[in-house]
């Protein structure tokens, strides 16, 4: 249950992604699965691949490169590597590369377990993802995991989603289906969804399903109908349909799915979900029921009620499973949140019902330390703004031992960040040349207005200042630094320009 709780968390989380179809009714979070190593509030509160949104220019910023985490052996009472994630960027801060290893106790190194890859349009559409789930240590490459590819039109709408899965045997991409996404001219509604399955046999897509969306005046979706493909008539058949209501503020409040009968040519009940709000909008009560057509009557399945602060943090989350004898929901888990007085969100607690004492039973905790120096929109990284008001350096997971009646270590983790140097125009885009690089002894700045002093600040891969030189003929000497990734800035006239140089 505790893992369908979490997706469902997630899935609420992500609601905002699916703004195209005007339906905050469906979400979908394709990578949900790929983050199972990351510290459990992380599960929770990463909503997307690629940094949410641009930072504010800073002249630098603290870039999330890494985490590493270790387990305790309780038998030793020592602490031991058990997982490491690398994280890379491109030059607008979107996350480009999330790569997981695992360490091997026996050859005491790290193993690659599973890599993430993604690309953007000019836009910040991301255009690729690519996961990979397998690591071949014999053949040193990747195997398993799938591939998604979207592409956008000129109004940043998507209009094509494809999903290809690894084939061992030639070693290649296949596609599996495609989406095919329209749009209406007038108010930009998505209007249908074509979806197609890829026909090994004969190499070519056939068409499978049709989603055709319905709005009211105001834009918002009060319905969704599915239509299967019958191959054999050459027609669409319908099969399903779901319909959506909203509360007087607008906010949605019941979805409610319902099933074709060829038989009867009528519709059935399905399935149905709930919702209502604060009244600022903050969801407070989340259910999901299904129809059970043997009894005539609505079952259910899920219940998840939320607490704020007066802040408006999240503070618990309670969920409920459904009794079939009483038929009435009953606790299962709880999930509690805690922030200091900067608002960081410091502690993560799961709770167990124990239904022979009626009272919850604490299992697991979580508490994170942060660096409050920096601020969420001085870091670069993939995680939302709520797990990372500010600079988030350590974790520690800890298990309740009801025998002892005490909690024992059982996971920490480190996160580790470089200076990044923004906000400066990049050397190659101003037309500036510089070579060699990688160096041994000299660069050269190959300025195209050499009257203007220039200088050159260098700094480590750490961010610290190694060096400042003053430019002689558009050289400066490199001979005396230690190998290694140096940042630099390089002052010309009124000017100021930064790039990367590697020396060896």
């Amino acid at each position: 249950m505790k893992t369908i709780i979490t997706l469902v968390l997630v899935g609420l989380m992500s609601i905002s992604l699916t703004a195209q179809t005007n339906n905050p009714f469906e979400w979908n979070n394709p990578e949900q699965n790929t983050f199972a190593d990351m510290p459990d509030d992380l599960l929770h509160e990463i909503r997307k691949t690629g940094n949410p949104a641009f930072h504010q220019s800073q002249s630098s910023k603290q870039r999330l490169d890494s985490l590493v985490m270790e387990s305790y052996n309780t038998v030793n009472q020592e602490w031991y590597n058990s997982g490491k994630e690398t994280y890379s960027y491109d030059a607008n801060e979107n996350l480009i590369e999330r790569f997981s290893c695992n360490w091997n106790l026996s050859t005491s190194d790290w193993i690659p377990n599973s890599r993430s890859g993604y690309e953007y349009d000019e836009n910040g559409n991301q255009i690729l993802f690519v996961y990979n789930s397998f690591w071949d240590d014999y053949l040193q490459e990747w195997e398993y995991g799938y591939r998604r590819e979207s592409v956008y039109d000129s109004n940043n709408r998507q209009t094509l989603f494809i999903e290809y899965d690894w084939n061992l045997y030639v070693a290649d991409w296949i596609p599996d289906w495609k989406d095919e996404y329209n749009y209406d001219a007038t108010n930009g509604n998505r209007t249908n969804t074509l979806r197609y399955n890829w026909m090994e046999a004969n190499s070519t897509w056939e068409l499978s399903t049709k989603y055709e969306y319905f709005y009211d005046g105001n834009g918002k979706i009060i319905r969704t109908d599915y239509y299967s493909w019958n191959t054999f008539s050459s027609q669409w058949e319908i099969s399903a349909k779901n319909e959506y209501t909203y509360d007087a503020n607008g906010n949605p409040n019941l979805w409610e799915r319902y099933n074709w009968n060829n038989i009867t040519e009528g519709w059935e009940n399905n399935s149905k979900r709930a919702y209502n709000y604060t009244a600022d909008a903050k969801i407070l009560l989340f259910a999901i029921y299904y129809w059970d057509e043997y009894l005539q009557q609505w079952e259910g399945q899920l219940k998840l009620e939320f607490e704020y602060d007066s802040n408006g943090n999240g503070i618990a989350d309670n969920s409920y499973g459904w009794d079939e004898t009483t038929g009435g929901w009953v606790n299962e888990n709880r999930y509690e949140y805690g922030y200091d007085m900067s608002q960081n969100y410091v502690l993560y607690k799961e709770l167990d019902w124990n239904f022979s004492t009626t009272q919850w039973i604490e299992t697991d905790r979580s508490n994170y330390n942060y660096d409050n120096t920096y601020s969420y929109s001085e870091l670069i990284t993939p995680f939302s703004e709520t797990a990372f008001r500010h600079k988030r350096t350590d974790f520690l997971e800890e298990d309740w031992e009801e025998t002892a009646q005490q909690w024992n270590d059982d996971r920490r983790g480190t996160y580790y960040y470089t200076e990044q140097l923004v906000g400066i125009e990049n050397i190659a885009e101003a037309g500036i040349q510089v070579f060699p690089n990688p160096a041994q002894d000299e660069v050269i700045f190959d300025l195209k207005n050499t009257s203007s002093p220039s200088m050159i600040e260098l700094y480590d891969a750490q961010g610290r200042l190694a060096d400042v030189q003053t430019l002689n003929n558009n050289k400066i000497s490199v001979r005396h630094l230690n190998a290694g990734v140096y940042f630099y800035q390089l002052f010309h006239g009124a000017q100021q320009y930064g790039g990367r140089l590697i020396v060896r």
